[in-house]
């Protein structure tokens, strides 16, 4: 819907405003100077239009999407098939990747070491891989980390779900064999049956998650069966010290010192702050303390380990029973 809210003001602020202006030429007793001053007049009025729209409408959480539609500004839909052979998973396309390295070699490299990490923090608290059974990755994006599980997968149904259909579609005609994937929206609510999965992991979603956030973590329980684990990276003070203490003039230290005033006060009398409100712009930022004291009310909280996914903090926690 609100795709076609933003392809409506595209279409129609320019004639309206050049209607607009001509009316004014005619009631001011004058004829239009010129064609061309119209369209600038135009123009320029519409671009700002558009521009203010589109911003009210992304900031907005009231509005924002619920979740990526594919193809979003299209009035018709052709959702492709994907070609693959028998070789080694392929690796995405670019624009996929929402992480910034130079080539396939690195991006490879950055999903086999942000997962190693997860799996060393695991083995450290009683959670080897071979206690997992069936695992979920809730904001799987391009697939980064989940396809070096493709020897567990082998064995466990492992499963991947996002907000963005488009890459879901990808990877479902990509990966799948041996993964599984589903779109998903950011409503707290996942197409699971309860107690569904050993291990469950979120690595870099609920520091863009603004609302519901409890709930997402409720409906994360809901599927992880007792005993089983929940592993969630998240930003809090640690990582704020050391995004600051960073020499190069990076867009995430900007919105840092923008926003300053709110985040200085997280642990002080706020738990959590989200600079930015849109479904995927936001950045969110815990205190740590009182999200351990939040999450012990719905699991057993195992460990809290410092620069678990790069800079992120992580957290451990398990299902009681």
């Amino acid at each position: 819907m609100l795709s076609s809210v933003k392809r409506f003001v595209k279409q129609k602020a320019r004639p309206m405003i050049t209607g607009i202006a001509q009316q004014v030429w005619v009631e001011q007793g004058e004829a239009s100077v010129d064609e061309r001053v119209d369209a600038r007049l135009a123009e320029a009025v519409s671009g700002t239009l558009v521009a203010l729209v589109d911003e009210r409408i992304d900031r907005a959480p009231k509005l924002t999407a619920r979740n990526l539609p594919m193809a979003p500004d299209s009035a018709d839909l052709v959702v492709p098939i994907g070609r693959r052979d028998d070789g080694e998973l392929p690796v995405p396309p670019r624009e996929m990747w929402q992480i910034d390295v130079p080539d396939d070699e690195t991006y490879l490299a950055t999903g086999r070491e942000h997962l190693a990490r997860m799996v060393e923090i695991l083995d450290a608290n009683g959670a080897p891989q071979e206690d997992w059974g069936a695992v979920l990755e809730l904001g799987v994006g391009s697939g980064r980390l989940l396809r070096h599980l493709a020897d567990h997968a082998a064995e466990h149904e492992v499963w991947g779900v996002d907000v963005d259909e488009a890459a879901v579609n990808w990877l479902s005609e990509h990966l799948s064999p041996p993964f599984r994937f589903a779109p998903c929206s950011t409503e707290p609510h996942l197409p699971f049956d309860d107690r569904s999965f050993g291990l469950v992991y979120a690595g870099s979603v609920f520091t863009h998650i603004a609302e519901l956030v409890d709930t997402w973590v409720l409906e994360l329980r809901r599927v992880t069966r007792p005993g089983g684990w929940l592993f969630i990276t998240f930003q809090d003070q640690h990582w704020v010290d050391e995004i600051r203490a960073l020499d190069d003039d990076h867009w995430i230290g900007r919105r840092l010192e923008a926003g300053r005033a709110h985040v200085d006060r997280l642990g002080v009398d706020a738990w959590m702050v989200s600079l930015g409100r849109a479904n995927t712009g936001a950045m969110v930022i815990h205190d740590r303390d009182a999200l351990v004291r939040r999450w012990s009310r719905f699991f057993d909280v195992v460990a809290v380990e410092p620069e678990a996914r790069s800079l992120q903090s992580g957290i451990l926690l398990r299902r009681p029973g």
